[in-house]
């Protein structure tokens, strides 16, 4: 494992892609690459807290792609939800 390239970034199975080469396929943007970056990561990395940042990139994109304000407050809910945790 490396700082640049850790084991929890990788597909795990019969083929193996690493995170950076599927976002470059998939030409994902960076709110989406995030999220999956988070999700990906959450169950060997940071828990939960990763997860809530998974939560927020994808309601950056609901709310600047897709125009549904209400989000904003998921957002606010997170970004609350961290600094108290510090």
């Amino acid at each position: 494992m490396s700082n640049i390239s850790p084991d929890y970034y990788w597909k795990k199975g019969i083929t193996s892609i690493e995170l950076s080469d599927f976002i470059r396929t998939y030409q994902l943007d960076f709110p989406s690459g995030n999220a999956i970056k988070y999700i990906l990561r959450h169950k060997n990395k940071n828990g939960a807290e990763d997860l809530f940042k998974a939560i927020w990139y994808l309601s950056d994109i609901l709310e600047n792609d897709y125009g549904i304000d209400f989000v904003a407050d998921i957002k606010k809910q997170i970004q609350n939800i961290e600094e108290n945790t510090k």
